[in-house]
């Protein structure tokens, strides 16, 4: 089983970063790419890729748009029930000649650990996918050397800004402020995190950045700070 990343590695761990929609995780997940030790890729959703893709028959986790969505509460954890394209392998186990099926979660993880093998080597790797807030328990049973930054902003806030934008209007104020409510439920239930109010960031990015990177046990040395601050400055990353 692989349970942990190749001791001749360089990496420490899954940095994922997680929040409601409109939260500033794009910010987020923009400044922390320009330290050399970070790869976060940007809602790719590898992870609800590779776990609907081992998932048994019936989805235990799976993820998906909110528009889409239901709720129900299923291990104590807010999960959506939502059809997904994705074919499930496990669906073909029982019609192989194997001794055994292999555990979802184990498949996961070698799949992970595969995945970031093709990327360059760094400290910290994962993604960033407000989608997943509701998921870190899977991904910390999954993935246990993860850390998340956990994005925060007034629910009302976020949507006011979903209703702006155009993927966001087909949806009543109402679903989108009961979802964005449970998903800030679970974004502070989430550990082990450092969690970052956008109007911090907005306020005092340098303080911001600087103990994200210092919770990261990443070297300021070697972070283009200034840079980052100007296009900060500059306004919204979209």
């Amino acid at each position: 089983m692989i349970d942990r990343l190749p001791e001749d590695s360089k990496a420490r761990g899954w940095l994922w970063i997680i929040g409601p929609p409109r939260s500033g995780t794009t910010a987020m997940v923009w400044a922390l790419n320009r330290h050399p030790e970070v790869l976060v890729t940007h809602e790719t959703l590898w992870f609800r890729c590779l776990s609907e893709a081992f998932a048994p028959p019936v989805p235990l986790h799976p993820v998906s748009g909110v528009a889409e969505t239901t709720w129900a509460q299923r291990e104590g954890e807010a999960v959506h029930r939502t059809p997904w394209p994705l074919p499930r392998l496990t669906q073909t186990w029982p019609r192989m000649d194997w001794n055994f099926a292999p555990r979802a979660e184990e498949c996961v993880r070698a799949c992970a650990v595969a995945l970031r093998g093709l990327y360059p080597p760094v400290q910290w790797f994962g993604d960033k996918a407000p989608a997943l807030t509701p998921h870190w328990r899977s991904i910390i049973r999954v993935l246990p050397q993860s850390r998340f930054v956990v994005m925060e902003r007034p629910a009302e806030e976020c949507v006011a800004s979903l209703l702006r934008q155009p993927w966001g209007r087909g949806i009543s104020e109402a679903e989108h402020r009961s979802n964005v409510d449970k998903w800030i439920a679970e974004g502070r239930a989430a550990e082990p995190a450092i969690r970052v109010a956008l109007g911090d960031l907005k306020a005092s990015p340098q303080f911001v950045l600087e103990e994200v990177l210092r919770y990261f046990d990443l070297d300021l040395r070697t972070y283009p700070m200034e840079r980052v601050l100007e296009r900060l400055a500059e306004g919204p990353i979209n």
